[in-house]
């Protein structure tokens, strides 16, 4: 829990420092399946995701998200790339 809001920290830190605040928001399924970050674009039409782990699990878009929204993306992070984003 800690890994995922350091990545909502700065994530917020980099919207603030470039003017272009947007609401950050985590999405969890029916069934347990969770994304830690979403972010939406383009009207809430798609969406850049994002899941934190912090060891080397092997993760994908949960399966119901994808069919929602199939224009967004799907990032994992993890601690050796987390500032990559920024």
């Amino acid at each position: 829990e800690v890994f995922e809001n350091v990545l909502v920290a700065e994530m917020q830190k980099k919207h603030l420092h470039t003017n272009s605040l947007v609401p950050l928001y985590f999405w969890k399924g029916k069934y347990g399946s969770e994304i830690d970050l979403v972010i939406a674009k383009d009207g809430f039409t798609s969406f850049e995701t994002f899941e934190c782990k912090f060891g080397s699990k092997r993760t994908q878009m949960p399966d119901t998200f994808k069919k929602l929204y199939p224009h967004s993306t799907y990032t994992i992070i993890r601690p050796d790339n987390i500032f990559d984003l920024f």
